[in-house]
């Protein structure tokens, strides 16, 4: 005689061999991302660490002409609306936030500043 009891035990397990399945998937996507996360980790930090020194020598560039700009302002060799653009501190320059000096642009954009008398 045939009872549905051996249907409904292949239903049930099939069932859960599904939902260990999806576990699985589940499981496999976290490890996935996690390996993604540390490799783009490590990529940083490598590219980081390649181009550190070009970004540190042009940090000091910016902030010398931030110090003549200034300079030339104290001396009154500035347009009187000059404002001294600040500069870019070194101290967690690689750990960038929103708020950070370095996406300021005080005293770069100057729309009424004359050109400079050109000396023929």
């Amino acid at each position: 005689m045939f009872t549905s009891k051996p249907a409904s035990l292949l239903r049930l397990s099939s069932l859960a061999s599904g939902e260990r399945l999806q576990h699985h998937k589940f499981e496999l996507e976290r490890l996935e991302q996690s390996y993604r996360k540390e490799h783009l980790q490590t990529h940083l930090q490598s590219t980081i660490k390649k181009r550190s020194p070009a970004i540190l020598n042009l940090v000091a560039t910016y902030n010398k002409m931030c110090d003549d700009l200034r300079t030339m302002i104290r001396r009154r060799k500035a347009p009187r609306t000059a404002v001294p653009p600040l500069p870019i501190q070194r101290d967690n320059l690689f750990k960038l936030d929103v708020d950070d000096t370095i996406w300021q642009d005080v005293g770069l954009e100057d729309e009424f500043l004359e050109p400079p008398n050109v000396v023929g």
